[in-house]
């Protein structure tokens, strides 16, 4: 029994709140304070009616919020810090594999 009035509770808030978001010009059949009255005083008829006769049949979109303009990253090889970081990791590479290096044009220098 406690499950059922929880649940006539919870129908009767979102009938309310619905009340209150509903656009005046859309709502049919009374105007918007009787329907709050009608779901707040008729416990598990008010909201039921509502849902059934009074709601607006003209869906409402939600405001539209200004969103951030986005700012697009720069591709990787714009990115002049990362090319010198790639070169420096290839050389390093080439290095360790004992591979002369662009400017060495392929002359090996001696190693101590």
């Amino acid at each position: 029994m406690a499950i059922l009035l929880l649940l006539g509770v919870v129908v009767m808030v979102w009938a309310l709140v619905e009340v209150a978001q509903a656009d005046p010009k859309h709502v049919r059949q009374l105007p918007r304070p009787v329907w709050a009255l009608l779901i707040a005083l008729v416990f598990a008829f008010g909201p039921l009616a509502w849902f059934w006769l009074g709601r607006p049949k003209v869906a409402t979109p939600a405001p539209e919020r200004p969103r951030p303009a986005r700012v697009a990253a720069p591709a990787p090889d714009d990115d002049p810090e990362f090319m010198r970081h790639i070169e420096a990791r290839l050389d390093l590479q080439r290095r360790l594999r004992g591979e002369p290096g662009p400017d060495t044009d392929g002359e090996q220098t001696a190693r101590d």
